[in-house]
C-alpha cells in the first residue's frame, strides 16, 4: 500500500494545508534515496523526508530536530522560495512542488525515480540523482475510476468484455488498485474471482457501483489503517479492510492522520525487510552447512562395508594360501574355488606377477588390518556430523517461524556458529558460542570433545570457554592442543573409555602424533594455570594423571 496512489494522494490534500505558503530554509540529504526540504511556516519548522527508494517510497512530514551526521547540500537555488501549490498527477505517483521562481518534480515511478528542479521555462536545474532526466511514460489512459464509477458504465465493461472473469476485469480495468484494495474491492462486490462479466445482473453492477462508492468515500475520510499478523506489519490502507477482519490471527490499528500511520508502516516495514534480508543470509548458510554435512555422513555412509572388504581380502589370502602349488609364477589373475563355502563359489583374485603367491597372499592379510581403528575413527565422525545435522535442523525450523526482532539474534549465533560469518574477535562472541571456535567430536552421542587450534585457541578454550570441572587433557612434554571433556556438571564423570578416547584424540594433535605410545596428561581445568610472560597456550598443570596411549587420527 505504501506504493498505492490513492494513498499518496491522501497525504498530499493533509499536506497542503501543513506546506503551502511555507518558506524553504534548505535541501539536504543525509542517507541514500532520501532528501529533506527543511521548511518554515509562522515560526514552526517543518520538515519533509522525500524517499526514492524504489522499495519504501514515501513523502512525510516530519518535526524539526538537531541532526548529528553532516548534511549535504542540495538546490541551494530553492533557499527562500515560498512553496505556492502542491499536487499530484491524478492516477500516478508523480508529485509537483511548485515554488516562487521553480517546480520541483517528483517522480516516485519508473526505473529511476527520482526528483528534479525546473525553472519556468522548464529547463531542468538539477537533480536529486546524478543520472540523465530520463522521465518516466506518461501513464496510459485510464478506464475506470472505482470512486466514481457508474453502473451504466460497468454494464458497457460487461457488455464489451463479456468471456472476460471478473477479478481479471478489477485488476486491469480499474486503475492504480494496491493488492490490498484490489482484494478488499473484489471481497466487497460480493462476487467469486472467477465470474464471467456477461453472468453479473443489473442489479449486482448498481450494488458494485455503489458499494465502490461508498469504499471511495472512506478512502477520503482523512483516516489510515495499520494490519498486523502476529506482530508483523501486513498492511496499511485507507479503509478499513474487511476481508482480513475476519481472519483470527489480525489485528488492526487506525489512525486519524495518513502520515502517523506511515510513519508507523515504514519503520515496520524497513525492519521487516532488513530482517527477511538477515533471514535469507541465515537461511543460505544453514542449507550450505547442511548439505556439507549431509553429503559427509554419504561418504561415510559408503565406506561402511569396510568389513565385508576385510573378510573377503582374508578370504582370497587364505585361499591363495591353500592353493599356492596349483597358481603359476606371473599371473596377474587367478579364479580359485572358495573351499571355505558350502556353494564352492568361483572368488576371482588380482595378483602382483612381480610377486611370489605368499607375499601376494601377505597384501591381502594386511590390506585391512587397520580396520578397526578406522571404523572407530569413522563412528566418531558419524556421531559428531548427525550431531550437528540435527542441530542444523533445529536451528533452521526456529528462523523460519522467528519474528523479525528474533532473527537479528539467530544471526549473531549462526556467526558465532561460522555458518554465515568468520568469529571476528572472542570479546564479540557470547560464550555460549564459543563452542564453535574450536574443532569438536562428539563421543558416544554424549560427550562433547574441544580441540584448541593454536596457542591463542587453546587460551581461548581453556579459560575462557571450559567449565572448571570439566577434563583438561595435553600430551606430555611436547607442543599440541588443549583438548576438553566437556562435562555437563561437576559431579559427572565420563566412562574410562571416553578419557583414553579422548587422550589418544590429544596424543594425535600434539608433535608427537606419529608415536606409536604418548603419555598425555589428564586433570581437571581448575587444576591448569597460565605462565606468566609465556607463549600462549602454556600452562602450568597440577593433580594430573599420566595416560599411555596410541594416537587415533581423525583426518
Amino acid at each position: 500500500m505504501h506504493r498505492n496512489f490513492f494513498w499518496f494522494e491522501q497525504q498530499i490534500k493533509q499536506l497542503q494545508n501543513r506546506a503551502l505558503s511555507s518558506r524553504v530554509l534548505s535541501a539536504f540529504t543525509l542517507r541514500k534515496n532520501e532528501m529533506i526540504l527543511e521548511l518554515e511556516k509562522a515560526g514552526e519548522q517543518i520538515l519533509l523526508h522525500i524517499s526514492m527508494d524504489v522499495r519504501f517510497p514515501y513523502l512525510l512530514e516530519g518535526t524539526a530536530r538537531r541532526f548529528r551526521q553532516p548534511k549535504f547540500q542540495l538546490f541551494e537555488n530553492v533557499n527562500g522560495q515560498v512553496i505556492r501549490g502542491m499536487d499530484i498527477i491524478p492516477y500516478d505517483k508523480h508529485v509537483r512542488i511548485e515554488l516562487d521562481d521553480f517546480l520541483l518534480e517528483i517522480f516516485f515511478y519508473g526505473a529511476n525515480p527520482n526528483i528534479h528542479l525546473f525553472d519556468k521555462q522548464g529547463r531542468r536545474m538539477a537533480s536529486f540523482k546524478q543520472r540523465p532526466a530520463d522521465f518516466p511514460a506518461e501513464p496510459e489512459t485510464v478506464r475506470f475510476d472505482f470512486r466514481t464509477i457508474e453502473a451504466d458504465k460497468l454494464a458497457e465493461l460487461c457488455k464489451q468484455e463479456s468471456k472476460q472473469k471478473w477479478a481479471f476485469a478489477l485488476k486491469r480495468q480499474f486503475y492504480a488498485l494496491s493488492g490490498s484494495l484490489y482484494k478488499e474491492l473484489l471481497f466487497r462486490s460480493g462476487l467469486q474471482a472467477d465470474t464471467l462479466l456477461e453472468a453479473i445482473s443489473g442489479a449486482q453492477l448498481s450494488q458494485i457501483a455503489q458499494t465502490f462508492k461508498q469504499a471511495g468515500q472512506e478512502c477520503a475520510s482523512g483516516r489510515a489503517f495499520l494490519y498486523y499478523k502476529q506482530e508483523v506489519i501486513l498492511a496499511a490502507s485507507l479503509l478499513e479492510l474487511t476481508h482480513l477482519n475476519t481472519q483470527p490471527d489480525v489485528r488492526m490499528e487506525s489512525y486519524d492522520l495518513v502520515n502517523k500511520a506511515w510513519w508507523k508502516f515504514i519503520s515496520l516495514a524497513q525492519n521487516h525487510a532488513k530482517a527477511e534480508h538477515v533471514r535469507t543470509l541465515c537461511r543460505n548458510g544453514l542449507e550450505k552447512r547442511q548439505r556439507y554435512l549431509e553429503r559427509s555422513l554419504q561418504k561415510l555412509q559408503e565406506a561402511e562395508d569396510i568389513r565385508a572388504r576385510k573378510e573377503l581380502a582374508e578370504l582370497k589370502g587364505n585361499l591363495l594360501l591353500t592353493f599356492q602349488n596349483d597358481i603359476q609364477p606371473g599371473v596377474s589373475r587367478v579364479s580359485l574355488k572358495n573351499i571355505f563355502s558350502e556353494q564352492a563359489e568361483s572368488i576371482e583374485i588380482k595378483l602382483n606377477p612381480a610377486k611370489s603367491v605368499i607375499e601376494n597372499a601377505t597384501h591381502y592379510f594386511n590390506k585391512y588390518k587397520q580396520m578397526d581403528k578406522q571404523k572407530e575413527v569413522a563412528e566418531i565422525r558419524k556421531t559428531t556430523l548427525k550431531t550437528e545435522l540435527n542441530r542444523i535442523f533445529a536451528i533452521q525450523k526456529e528462523l523460519e517461524s522467528a519474528r523479525p526482532e528474533k532473527v537479528n539474534a539467530l544471526y549473531k549465533r549462526l556467526i558465532g556458529m561460522k555458518i554465515v560469518q568468520d568469529i571476528t574477535s572472542p570479546s564479540a562472541t557470547e560464550k555460549g558460542d564459543l563452542q564453535f571456535a574450536f574443532k569438536r567430536v562428539i563421543l558416544e552421542e554424549d560427550w562433547d570433545i574441544y580441540i584448541g587450534k593454536n596457542g591463542a585457541n587453546n587460551d581461548l578454550l581453556t579459560f575462557e570457554f571450559a567449565h572448571k570441572w570439566d577434563l583438561w587433557l595435553h600430551a606430555q612434554g611436547v607442543p599440541g592442543s588443549h583438548v576438553i571433556i566437556h562435562l555437563p556438571g561437576k559431579n559427572t564423570q565420563p566412562p574410562r573409555r571416553v578419557i583414553e578416547r579422548a587422550a589418544a584424540i590429544a596424543a594425535s594433535n600434539s608433535k608427537a602424533r606419529f608415536s606409536s605410545s604418548v603419555p598425555v596428561m589428564v586433570s581437571e581445568v581448575r587444576f591448569v594455570s597460565r605462565i606468566r610472560k609465556a607463549l600462549p597456550g602454556t600452562v602450568n598443570v597440577r593433580n594430573e594423571e599420566v595416560l599411555f596411549v596410541e594416537p587415533l587420527h581423525l583426518n
